[in-house]
């Protein structure tokens, strides 16, 4: 038992450090560097979406398994509640990326929400649920498709 000694203090330090990350918010360091973050995540989301409108494609041709597709689309789902979930938490630096926040934010928000549509409706083997998402889907990326391209 020589590392005794040690205990107290290393139980110590670990009670710090866990305490002082409690209140920790990631930050960009400046507003290119948050706008770059609002660009990744707006890929991120729209690869999700993508999958998604993929899948609701073998749907319509009925090729699919409401199994299969809860699952595909649940993953993509996930994905996207990750990544704007992720861009909600880094503190904006300055006013103007408030505006961005915001942009971004309401677009995600109409992708997860989307994404859980088509994942509940698949649950329920409801493929003609799952087919009507697909118009939301396409408008869906193409907002994502405009911010890329506007935030380019």
């Amino acid at each position: 038992m020589r590392f005794r000694h040690l205990t107290w203090p290393l139980v110590l330090a670990i009670l710090v450090a866990a305490t002082g990350c409690a209140h920790w918010v990631p930050r960009a360091r400046s507003a290119a560097d948050y706008e770059l973050k609002a660009k990744n995540t707006a890929e991120a989301v729209l690869s999700a979406v993508q999958t998604a409108r993929l899948t609701v494609g073998v749907v319509e041709r009925d090729r699919a398994f409401p199994a299969y597709v809860a699952v595909t689309v649940g993953e993509a789902e996930a994905d996207a509640n990750g990544a704007a979930s992720t861009f909600s938490a880094i503190q904006p630096p300055d006013a103007a990326s408030d505006g961005l926040r915001a942009e971004l934010g309401d677009v995600t928000d109409a992708a997860t929400d989307a994404l859980a549509a088509v994942r509940i409706a698949a649950r329920r083997s409801d493929a003609d649920a799952v087919v009507a998402e697909a118009g939301r889907l396409r408008q869906i990326a193409d907002d994502l498709r405009a911010f890329l391209a506007e935030h380019s």
